[in-house]
């Protein structure tokens, strides 16, 4: 289990995020491809879902259900199995605000309840496939700073039939496999604030269609000529595809 918490003053995704999640991540799945059944291990995350005050901390609050989708979005594309919500109640002798207020009366109660509406029941197909490993697209109008650089040697070079990706704003592609069966996790990646909707373009070798399940439900779409998808992933949001 792992808490890194990456929304912070500055507005944006802290650099140090994904490359903790992703080290974990590959940890884990390296540690479960030689474990016995009885000794694997899940990779879990905590979500920031907390502001802490403290000048030091420099910990922003939660103002929206994208703040905690990305995130949990971010770790479904790592292979998560179990997220942890950080923290419940507020404490503030200690300079963190939860959940809920010291009096146990919503404060963020909403967007957290939203947010695992929307995403929970990912789980249901998800659970069902292995994580084999991460990659990333540095997004064709993503700006000077490269969020992707302390990642490169972390990266899946194996992404199946999954052979081309391009996307607006940076995007994350978790590769999962069922079998001899493929699945890939798309998610905008771009600070949930900012409210940039992302257009995310897979490309498949061998494949006529896919079923993309989103926060809206499943849909069987047909592939283009070329093998190509579009996902339109608003901020905070990702799909979970399965080609054939």
């Amino acid at each position: 289990s792992l808490d890194n918490y990456p929304l912070g003053e500055d507005m944006k995704i802290a650099s140090s995020y994904l490359p903790d999640l992703l080290t974990v991540a590959n940890i884990t799945r390296d540690y479960n491809a030689e474990a016995a059944d009885d000794q694997k291990a899940d990779f879990c995350i905590c979500l920031q879902t907390f502001q802490n005050t403290n000048e030091l901390a420099k910990i922003r609050d939660i103002s929206s259900t994208a703040d905690i989708t990305f995130q949990m979005f971010t770790g479904m594309s790592l292979g998560s199995r179990m997220f942890e919500y950080f923290c419940w109640r507020t404490y503030e002798q200690f300079d963190m605000y939860g959940i809920v207020d010291s009096a146990g009366e919503k404060r963020i109660y909403d967007y957290v309840k939203e947010a695992s509406d929307q995403v929970l029941p990912f789980a249901k197909v998800m659970c069902g496939f292995d994580w084999q490993g991460l990659t990333t697209c540095r997004g064709e109008n993503a700006g000077i700073e490269d969020a992707f650089s302390d990642v490169q040697d972390m990266l899946i070079e194996d992404t199946g039939v999954l052979t081309s990706v391009k996307s607006r704003y940076d995007s994350i592609v978790g590769c999962f496999k069922q079998g001899e069966q493929a699945g890939y996790m798309a998610v905008n990646y771009t600070a949930p604030n900012e409210d940039k909707t992302n257009i995310v373009d897979l490309t498949f070798e061998g494949c006529t269609q896919v079923l993309v399940y989103t926060i809206d439900g499943v849909e069987n779409r047909n592939l283009t000529e070329d093998g190509q998808l579009r996902l339109v992933l608003p901020a905070g949001q990702g799909a979970f595809v399965i080609p054939a």
